[in-house]
């Protein structure tokens, strides 16, 4: 079975992982309204699970694990930028296709092998890595 996880910035400015969780309102932390969290390490009692932590994040930052990692066993995240031979790429979720795939000047990279990848940033910490070019969520 292939590992879910998600990963997001809190807002100060450390990475959380886990399951995500959005909700339809707010809700206050910090005396701050979020609605985007990343939660986990559940417990059961007496049938109701509660998580054993939650951390609000900006859901801009939400990012899912792809499924594979790098040439040095890097979890590689949607968001990341990851070179190969030189040439960097932004890891993207592609709805129209409904898969993940890299892009670069807005351009779907053909198949590529992540094994001879490198994860050397994301978009969020290090967005001068893709020299100014920009991409919708």
């Amino acid at each position: 079975m292939r590992e879910i996880l998600f990963r997001g910035k809190t807002s100060s400015g450390d990475w959380v992982y886990g399951d995500y969780a959005k909700s339809t309102r707010s809700m206050v932390s910090n005396k701050k309204p979020h609605k985007s969290w990343i939660i986990g390490g559940f417990t059961s009692n007496g049938g109701w699970i509660t998580p054993l932590y939650r951390h609000p994040v900006d859901e801009d930052t939400v990012g899912q694990y792809i499924g594979l990692v790098d040439k040095n066993g890097t979890k590689i995240f949607e968001g990341d930028i990851i070179e190969i031979s030189g040439e960097r790429y932004r890891v993207y979720f592609v709805n129209k296709y409904s898969r993940f795939a890299v892009i670069k000047q807005g351009v779907i990279a053909g198949i590529i092998n992540f094994n001879n990848s490198e994860v050397i940033g994301n978009i969020h910490d290090n967005p001068e890595l893709m020299k100014g070019e920009t991409y919708g969520k």
